[in-house]
């Protein structure tokens, strides 16, 4: 597969050596293709990326509306078999790319029953008030992780914040700017947390408390005080 030298692919080269982005190799080797660099200054090898881009872009891009993400997901599956497979194959011009694609479809490997995990993790560092920003959006977290670091995993769908292996909450992903997202879990985990402090703590304070025995006999005052010397 060839690849533009961009950073996301290609961290370091000098001439042949070429120092890969380990993201890529990983995904490259669950695939189980071989990416491959263009080489610099070769502009009509670049042409060959950029034109699928390009045609994206024009094709399917252009003037399109779309309700929000699932929508244009949605879209995007329909053009792909639909206008974008009955173009002409830009290799093979007697051949459109959907009957191209069933002559080379035996030649390929098969897809892993798994697909490879493409969360985005990022720390987090909580500041004062119990929620972890992340997009421009705030999430919640339990209350006793304020001033802490936390881990957040996020998909195109949802954000959960974690710490280590530990799930705190899990939100509905918001590509708004400046929400405040709260999780009804979170709340109820903040209170569970602070039940369990309070019922650790209580034997302890209880200790210090005077507790009489069932068996104790009380003496009254006058009595105590005809008893003193």
């Amino acid at each position: 597969m060839l690849y533009d030298n961009l950073k996301s692919a290609v961290l370091e080269r000098q001439g042949d050596a070429i120092r890969f982005h380990p993201t890529l190799l990983e995904l490259a080797g669950h695939y189980r293709f071989e990416p491959r660099p263009v080489a610099p200054a070769r502009g009509n090898v670049k042409e060959r990326v950029e034109r699928a881009i390009r045609y994206v872009r024009d094709s399917f891009f252009a003037a399109r509306s779309f309700a929000d993400l699932n929508d244009l997901n949605a879209q995007a599956v329909q053009w792909c078999y639909g206008q974008a497979a009955d173009r002409r194959c830009p290799a093979v011009r007697e051949l459109r790319v959907r009957e191209a694609f069933l002559q080379e479809q035996p030649q390929l490997v098969p897809l892993p029953d798994n697909p490879f995990v493409t969360d985005e993790v990022v720390p987090v560092k909580i500041g004062k008030t119990p929620y972890a920003r992340f997009d421009l959006n705030d999430y919640s977290v339990p209350h006793i992780y304020v001033q802490d670091t936390l881990t957040i995993r996020a998909t195109p769908k949802r954000v959960s914040i974690h710490d280590g292996a530990t799930l705190l909450a899990d939100h509905v992903r918001s590509y708004d700017r400046g929400a405040q997202i709260e999780d009804a879990t979170t709340s109820a985990r903040s209170l569970t947390t602070k039940a369990t402090h309070a019922s650790i703590a209580e034997p302890t304070a209880s200790r210090t408390r005077f507790q009489p025995a069932a068996s104790w006999s009380y003496v009254p005052l006058h009595a105590v005080a005809t008893l003193a010397p």
